[in-house]
Order: structure tokens, then sequence, then C-alpha cells
């Protein structure tokens, strides 16, 4: 009696241990494994089997910005950084030319020498020798100043002051008395200036330009002159000094570099 009912209860027991392992359907599933390090595969949550892990593809190598010798490498060449080199800029003009104002006569050759020091700027000195119809010697210097953005001093429109200070010789013979004569003339001359000067890519220059002013003539010595036609004596003392109106005339070729 007592076996029989041991083994009743025992029964029982497995039975009950039997329900308590049975998985409900309708149950929430707990969450999946993590895929492990070695790729083998997680245990399907439903079923229980194994199946392959996604593999994820490992970060690509850090670009180096240096060369294999340990220098830094050179920045990349976009179309954004390659320009094309611009028109050479040529600031000194070295030219000759009839330049003078005409109370000096337009006889001789001037030379100029011009620089610009900026983009609307230019300094200029020159000589000028003349020996006929009487033997003079000047010097002109200045500034031009260039208010056009089109194109860097020294080319393009250009206005600014000129001052010239000239010396000159005169002498000769009065060919009715036979008598010599001879004087000596200092000017000195203001003069306002605009004009425009071309620089080509070769490197010829021109320039020309007019302007007005005045200045002061300072004679001394004898000279040629007629104030009656009647008289023989035509040769007279021209000492003195005179103020002088002028107008300038300017134009010369050279080159430029």
């Amino acid at each position: 009696m007592r076996l029989t009912v041991l083994a009743a209860t025992l029964g029982a027991l497995a039975a009950t241990s039997a329900s308590a392992q049975t998985v409900d359907p309708y149950s929430p599933l707990p969450p999946p494994p993590l895929p492990d390090d070695s790729g083998q595969g997680v245990p399907s949550p439903p079923t229980g089997a194994w199946e392959p892990a996604a593999r994820v593809p490992p970060p690509p190598p850090p670009v180096s910005s240096a060369e294999p010798d340990g220098t830094a490498a050179p920045p990349a060449v976009t179309r954004d950084r390659v320009r094309a080199p611009g028109p050479r800029v040529r600031r000194t003009r070295v030219t000759t030319g009839p330049l003078t104002p005409l109370a000096l006569g337009m006889d001789g050759l001037s030379f100029e020498l011009e620089h610009a020091f900026g983009e609307h700027a230019s300094f200029f000195l020159g000589p000028r020798f003349g020996a006929f119809p009487k033997t003079h010697f000047s010097l002109s210097s200045g500034l031009r100043f260039f208010p056009s953005f089109r194109e860097p001093a020294p080319a393009g429109f250009w206005i600014g002051p000129e001052l010239w200070t000239a010396f000159e010789y005169n002498a000769g013979v009065d060919a009715a008395t036979g008598a010599s004569y001879g004087y000596s003339d200092v000017g000195v001359f203001a003069l306002a200036m605009a004009g425009y000067t071309i620089v080509y890519r070769s490197g010829f220059t021109m320039s020309f330009g007019a302007g007005l002013g005045g200045g002061v003539s300072i004679k001394e010595g004898t000279g040629l002159v007629v104030p009656n036609p009647v008289t023989s004596n035509r040769i007279a003392s021209v000492t003195g000094t005179t103020g002088v109106p002028s107008i300038a005339l300017h134009w010369n070729i050279g080159y430029a570099f």
C-alpha cells in the first residue's frame, strides 16, 4: 500500500515539473543574444537553431598627411587653385622725344626716366639738350597721377604738375653792322599737364599730352633788338627778368620694364 502511494506521488511531481517547463507561445520572447566575436553565429530566438551572424566591415585606415620620408604631403591641386599667370606689370619707362615748353623752342632732344611707386602714381626726371637756333640745357621733373583702376601706373590717363629749369645761351653777329652779341637766359616754368601713356606687352611704350603754365625768364647780356629799322645800332642790353606764359606739348617713345 505504501509503495502504491509513493509511486503516485512521484508521478504527480513529474507531471507538475513538465507542465512548468512548457513554453507559452503567446508570452513575450526575451531579447536575442548579441553576436559573439568568433562570428560562428547566434541561436535563433524562436527555434534555438544557429544562424550566420552579419559581419560589420572594418573602418578604412586613416589617410596619412605625410610622405613616406616623414615630410608633409603637398596640398592637393584643385582646379580652383590653378590660375593662369597675369600679364607682367612694367613699372619703369625710359623714353626720348621732343618734350619741352614751347617757350624754350622745339629744337633738341629730351630723355625721360619714369618710375611708378604704386598703382596710381609715378615720378619722372629727364634732361633735354639743344643746339639750334640757340644752345640750351634743361631739366624736367614732376609727378603723374593715374585715376583709372583699369590698368596700373605708368599706363593710362594721367594728370600732374611738372617743373622745368632751363639754361640757354644765344650768341650771334649782326649782319648789318658786324657787331657780335650774346646773352644767357635762365628760365623756371611750372606746368599743369594731362596726357595718356600706352605700355604694350612687348615693352614698347609711348606717351602724349599737353598743358598750360608759365614762369620767369632771367636774361643777362646783349642781344639783337630792332627798336627802329632806321637806326644802325640794333644791339642792346637785354638784362632783366620777365614773366613768360607757356603752352607745353608732350610726346615720347621708349621701352618699359
